[in-house]
């Protein structure tokens, strides 16, 4: 099963990236899951200010760079959203770029890895409507890194073993999911 990791901060001294490859480390051993990693940097999606509905362009889009985007996406079976939390909430350009896309995500698993001050318990449970509205099954719970306490050390990520634990867990449950 092919599972992409979606960084969706584009912070150039942000933690996202690390996060990003920390979960591809933990997915590296399983032999059914092939992990490829989407960070958002990579693309430049504009804002969502366009005259049309992205469900109406059935994966067609006329903005190159969201085309580019939207077929990384398209490549895989399910993801895991790699997100931060930002004053209780998303990453206002992870939003903007899941939003420029539809056929891309409809019904496909997806969990969540979120960090941040308190692990991003909130931008995940905001996550959560988005992605049933595309019709994607989200599997709980997700795994939570709290940057200022146990899993960083300064500026180090620094999980406890527990935590790569859970994220195994929550890629079995993706896996069921995906079978359904």
């Amino acid at each position: 099963m092919k599972i992409g990791v979606f960084v969706g901060s584009i912070r150039r001294s942000g933690l996202g990236m690390e996060v990003g490859q920390w979960v591809m480390d933990v997915l590296a051993d399983d032999p059914g899951i092939e992990p490829g990693i989407i960070s958002l940097r990579d693309y430049q999606v504009p804002l969502l200010d366009v005259d049309y509905m992205p469900a109406e362009q059935k994966g067609r889009y006329p903005d190159g760079e969201v085309q580019r985007f939207a077929e990384a996406i398209a490549g895989f079976d399910a993801y895991i959203f790699v997100t931060p939390e930002y004053n209780k909430g998303v990453p206002g350009p992870m939003k903007n770029a899941v939003d420029h896309l539809m056929v891309e995500w409809v019904g496909k698993p997806v969990g969540f890895v979120g960090y941040g001050g308190q692990g991003a318990r909130v931008a995940v449970s905001a996550w959560r409507p988005t992605v049933r509205n595309f019709k994607m099954r989200d599997v709980e719970p997700a795994v939570e890194l709290n940057i200022f306490g146990e899993d960083f050390a300064g500026d180090k990520l620094t999980p406890r073993t527990e935590k790569a634990e859970d994220l195994k867990g929550m890629v079995a449950k993706i896996v069921e999911c995906s079978k359904q």
